[in-house]
C-alpha cells in the first residue's frame, strides 16, 4: 500500500513559549502566521514581532505621504487584535532588503537577546525579493542558535508544510488584524486571499473534525534549515530560473 504524506494536524500546546516573528513588510505577519501569533499570545509568550523593512514603498500609485508612520500605526493597531506582542522595527529601506548587508546580523541580535526558542520566518520558496532576502538572512542568523526551532511560512506562494495549526478559533482575530491594514486592502482584498489560503489548507482533513482553517509551516530545527540551504536554493533557481521576472507584490 502506497504511503501517504500529508502534513499532521500538530499541537500547538508544544510549541516553545519563546517567540519570535520575522516580517518583511507589515501585514506578512498576519498572512503568514497571524493564527499563530494569537495562538501564542493567548498563552501568554508576548511573540516579538520584528518588521524588517520600513514598508514605505507598499503604495503602488507612489501617492502616499509618510507611508512609514502609516504602516507602524496599522502594525500596532493590526497586532493588538491578538493581545500582548511586542514590536521591534528594523526600518530598511522597502525593497531593499538584498542589499541590507547587515541584515543577518541584526537578526541575529534579537533571536539571542531574546533567547528565541522558535522563529517564524519567511521561506526560500517566496518570489517577493525583501521576502528571500528576509529568508536568506534569517537562515544565516538562526544557523548559528543551537536547537532553534524554525518555521518557514508562505505569503507570496503557500510553503510545502510539513505541520499544519488549526487556528480556527482565531479566524475572526486574523480577519481583524488584516482589516487595519487599509493601505494595503486599498489594492487587493486582504482578508479573501488569507481565507482563501486557510480554508485551503484543510483539504486533506474530515469535515467531521470540525477545522475550518490552518496554517501551514516548513518546521526545522535550525541546524536542518542550515544543513539543507543549498537544497532550498538548488529548487529555487530550478523553480524560478535567474533570468525570470516578476512583478513586485506585497
Amino acid at each position: 500500500m502506497p504511503t501517504h504524506r500529508f502534513p499532521p494536524l500538530a499541537d500547538p500546546n508544544r510549541l516553545p513559549r519563546r517567540v519570535v516573528v520575522l516580517a518583511p513588510h507589515p501585514d506578512d505577519e498576519v498572512l503568514g502566521c497571524g493564527g499563530m501569533i494569537a495562538f501564542h499570545a493567548l498563552r501568554g509568550d508576548v511573540p516579538v514581532v520584528v518588521f524588517l523593512s520600513d514598508g514605505a514603498a507598499g503604495d503602488p500609485t507612489g501617492n502616499a505621504r509618510d507611508l512609514t508612520k502609516l504602516r507602524r500605526d496599522e502594525a500596532r493597531a493590526a497586532l493588538a487584535e491578538f493581545g500582548n506582542c511586542k514590536i521591534e522595527h528594523f526600518d530598511f529601506p522597502d525593497g531593499e532588503l538584498d542589499g541590507a548587508h547587515e541584515l543577518p546580523g541584526r537578526i541575529l541580535g534579537i533571536l539571542e537577546r531574546t533567547a528565541a526558542e522558535i522563529v517564524y520566518m519567511p521561506s526560500p520558496l517566496e518570489c517577493h525579493a525583501d521576502h528571500m532576502a528576509a529568508a536568506r538572512a534569517a537562515t544565516v542568523a538562526a544557523a548559528a542558535i543551537p536547537g532553534l526551532r524554525t518555521m518557514l511560512y508562505g505569503v507570496n506562494t503557500a510553503v510545502p508544510a510539513n505541520e499544519l495549526y488549526d487556528i480556527s478559533q482565531f479566524r475572526a482575530k486574523k480577519d481583524a488584524a488584516l482589516r487595519h491594514y487599509k493601505s494595503q486592502i486599498a489594492f487587493k482584498d486582504l482578508v479573501k486571499i488569507s481565507r482563501a489560503i486557510d480554508a485551503a489548507r484543510t483539504v486533506n482533513i474530515p469535515d467531521s473534525a470540525g477545522v475550518a482553517d490552518c496554517e501551514g509551516f516548513v518546521a526545522l530545527s535550525s541546524e536542518d534549515l542550515r544543513d539543507h540551504a543549498a537544497r532550498f536554493r538548488g529548487l529555487e533557481e530550478l523553480l524560478f530560473p535567474p533570468n525570470g521576472s516578476g512583478e513586485s507584490g506585497a
